[in-house]
């Protein structure tokens, strides 16, 4: 069971909010003050409404207002109901309507539990009062008023099948010890059953009875002295004593120093109470399906701490619907744009392209990336110029993305700046793609950033040539189409066995044939002959790429065409 959609009227700042649609993970973002947490405060107040409410029939389908617990959210009219709109509306209310999509098997379990076939999806409206909160379940037709007589079987199914699991933005250390506790108290439990240990309690309980007694007998003459009517107080542990065992713990954490969580910085503690979150949702799935709800997720990390929080959270979205507030562009869907719900005015809807998103957030980008979602990264200027000569020869529908914006190339200026740059494309809200020279700086290069959590697998390829252990870009270019021109200007040829070598890449060959005949070389030169290659290659087109070397190219080609859904 997942939110499909949600809708709001009349809650806090938010006026209306028609049928958001919620994805396996939703980005809500927008500026200061215009209603994101209200949005997700209002979907976790139903979801914990739901999932811990009993609601009756047609006759009495009203609750009471009940109270949560701490870090839940509860409701209160006087704060929650529009203030300008309580003088004109005094029995006004805060509506809810949410639509869950069941699975085939939850809908089989629906039917046989409540006699009704649904033909859609569950939808399910709330509205809270300043005296109670009704429930009803949208729906037309016959079966309306047969499930109207069975609200509270519906309200049942609902607790089996859902739990929200929210997260504030302010993250404290009590809030990630109430978890463990939690977590604690639900494993000890167990062993209250144990003969041993209840005769363990027994003694400790013994041993206390004649303090308690001296204590409760102080107290009774002191009472007494104010309320002549009191015989007598007594003092009980036997409750409190099981209950403090199971829920009193100090955490611990070694970071490279153990001490107590709560003398850890913010970042960290606001890490940990993720974490522990996310303990808890995989240790409840197994009984009911977990929607993760997160504020401000980047509250006290750094970048880097960030775009690992950002892979965090699209895996954890694999097993469990995630929804999260955010102003961070790191954390924002740059691939599927529809995934980022804009909240604005007090309103929310979809965002249409990348651009809304960044003048929402306030990105500011050059002109040659104000339309671009997609930036390929590839280590020099020479290389710009043989890729995109490639690749828009290979695919017209390629040329035509880089023609009208959609996709730009940019060099890294060295494979060194990878990381630098991933992180810059990244909070400009561009999608990155990688090709590098499969030698060890561009391998070296890759297997940081990928540490740092700012690339992917998915994100790069490398140029690989056959039959050689490493290999750059120009050991994909065909030898005849540069010889002549090197020849003319630098005065070698590049032939030979040295030329030939299997073993080294191709600047290290070309390094070997200069010095062989004689010519001088060092990182100037190599960069001149570099340039001359890559035009060389430029004017001659596609023909210039070897065909038992362009597998790579060709793949390439592929994904980016996929990940631009061309």
């Amino acid at each position: 069971m997942k939110i499909y959609n949600f809708s709001i009227n009349d809650y806090r700042s938010i006026t209306r909010a028609y049928k958001v649609r919620l994805y396996d993970k939703s980005i809500l973002i927008g500026p200061n003050n215009e209603g994101k947490s209200n949005i997700l405060r209002g979907l976790v107040l139903t979801l914990q409404t739901l999932s811990r409410a009993t609601f009756g029939t047609i006759r009495s389908h009203m609750i009471r207002p009940y109270l949560y617990r701490e870090n839940i959210i509860g409701y209160d009219w006087e704060k929650d109901f529009p203030v300008r709109l309580q003088k004109t509306k005094p029995d006004g209310s805060s509506e809810f309507i949410i639509e869950f999509e069941l699975t085939e098997s939850e809908k089989e379990e629906f039917k046989k539990l409540l006699r009704c076939q649904l033909s859609t999806n569950l939808i399910l409206r709330l509205n809270f009062y300043n005296d109670r909160i009704t429930f009803d379940v949208v729906i037309s037709g016959p079966a309306k008023k047969v499930l109207e007589k069975k609200y509270e079987i519906i309200s049942n199914f609902l607790r089996d099948h859902i739990n929200s699991q929210y997260i504030p933005a302010v993250r404290t250390t009590s809030y990630a010890i109430d978890i463990v506790e939690n977590l604690l108290a639900r494993a000890l439990w167990q062993l209250e059953e144990d003969p041993k240990y209840k005769r363990l309690i027994d003694q400790i309980e013994e041993r206390q009875k004649p303090i308690l007694k001296t204590l409760a007998t102080g107290l009774t003459t002191s009472i007494k002295e104010f309320v002549p009517a009191v015989k007598e107080v007594e003092l009980n542990t036997s409750r409190t004593l099981r209950r403090a065992i199971r829920q009193s713990c100090r955490v611990l954490v070694d970071d490279g120093i153990k001490t107590d969580m709560e003398q850890k910085g913010d970042g960290i503690k606001s890490l940990i109470a993720i974490s522990l979150v996310k303990h808890v949702s995989k240790t409840l799935a197994k009984q009911r399906n977990i929607i993760l709800a997160i504020e401000e997720p980047e509250s006290h990390l750094h970048p880097e701490a960030i775009h690992r929080l950002s892979t965090v959270l699209s895996e954890i979205s694999l097993e469990q619907q995630v929804i999260i507030t955010t102003h961070s562009p790191l954390l924002v869907d740059r691939i599927n744009v529809e995934n980022n719900i804009v909240v604005y005015k007090s309103k929310a809807k979809a965002a249409i392209d990348i651009a809304e998103i960044r003048d929402i957030l306030g990105v500011q980008v050059s002109d040659n990336l104000s339309c671009a979602n997609w930036v390929l990264l590839v280590e020099g200027e020479e290389d710009k110029k043989i890729i995109k000569t490639w690749i828009t020869e290979l695919s017209s529908r390629l040329k035509t993305a880089f023609e009208t914006g959609r996709i730009t190339i940019d060099d890294l200026q060295g494979s060194t700046n990878l990381s630098y740059k991933s992180a810059q494309y990244k909070s400009l809200l561009c999608n990155i793609f990688v090709y590098l020279d499969n030698d060890s700086s561009g391998n070296g290069s890759f297997e940081k950033a990928k540490t740092k959590g700012l690339i992917d697998y998915h994100e790069a390829i490398f140029a690989i040539c056959p039959g050689k252990k490493e290999s750059e870009i120009e050991d994909l270019i065909v030898v005849n189409v540069y010889t002549e021109a090197v020849q003319n200007k630098f005065g070698v040829r590049l032939q030979g066995r040295l030329f030939k070598n299997n073993k080294k890449i191709w600047s290290e060959r070309v390094a070997d044939v200069f010095r062989h005949q004689g010519r001088p070389w060092n990182k100037n030169i190599e960069a001149e002959v570099k340039k001359l290659v890559a035009e060389c290659a430029a004017q001659a087109g596609i023909e210039s790429l070897q065909t038992n070397c362009g597998n790579s190219v060709k793949v390439l080609v592929s994904s980016l065409e996929e990940r631009l859904k061309l």
